[in-house]
């Protein structure tokens, strides 16, 4: 028979799970927006941009939620394992780095005239992205 905390233990990491993986959809559709084609089209790509981005934001603010609230992962994670603090230090920097892509990203394609730069868009996000590690196998 299982323990007591070993059950809301399991939900939080597939809870966790659930939310990786969404937040991994929301990046790759990110992703498919910023690679398609805009020559003539640059209103309807900026469109398709921006909604990806905005649900890209939401999913993100809830990764953060879970981690970084005060249920959330981390807290959890420092009560049992100190020792981890720099790391945990250095991924709620990191949260908020990314945060502020995001904000900027979706800010520059709300733009008026953002329709006729689309490389302006495009060059944050893929310069941001060739710098992160690749996601990890239990994200998805």
């Amino acid at each position: 028979m299982e323990s007591s905390s070993a059950i809301p233990e399991r939900a939080l990491l597939e809870e966790l799970r659930r939310r990786r993986a969404a937040l991994f959809e929301s990046i790759s559709a990110v992703e498919r927006a910023l690679a398609a084609p805009a020559p003539g089209l640059e209103a309807r790509w900026a469109e398709r941009v921006q909604s990806a981005l905005v649900d890209l934001s939401a999913d993100f603010g809830a990764h953060i939620d879970v981690t970084e609230g005060p249920d959330g992962l981390y807290r959890e994670l420092l009560q049992t394992a100190p020792r981890l603090s720099g790391g945990v230090a250095r991924l709620i920097r990191e949260h908020a780095l990314i945060k502020d892509l995001l904000d900027n990203l979706t800010a520059c394609v709300g733009e008026p005239g953002i329709t006729t730069d689309v490389d302006k868009v495009r060059g944050p996000w893929h310069g941001a992205a060739r710098k992160a590690p690749p996601p990890p196998a239990a994200w998805v």
